[in-house]
């Protein structure tokens, strides 16, 4: 079973990264995928991390910003996968 310090040390060997949030830094991987639905184009930026740190920066803050390579973005929610991993989806 993999522990939280596991999990950390997983997302800092894929080229995870300190984020600063309102509540402190987190430690993330960052994604922004290219979608496609019906005809519409978008993109997705999405946060990947562990969940008990997620739930730290989500807990009661859904719109708090983050800033991201120089850009911010809203959280939009947490989804927990499970596992021990969540996403946080973010607009901006």
């Amino acid at each position: 079973m993999d522990t939280e310090a596991d999990r950390r040390a997983m997302l800092q060997a894929l080229g995870g990264k300190l984020y600063p949030t309102a509540v402190g830094p987190l430690l993330a991987i960052f994604d922004n995928d290219f979608l496609e639905s019906t005809g519409t184009e978008t993109r997705m930026p999405v946060l990947t991390c562990t969940t008990e740190d997620a739930g730290q920066v989500t807990a009661d803050r859904k719109g708090t910003p983050i800033t991201i390579n120089g850009k911010t973005y809203r959280i939009r929610r947490h989804e927990p996968d499970g596992t021990g991993m969540s996403r946080i989806p973010l607009e901006g």
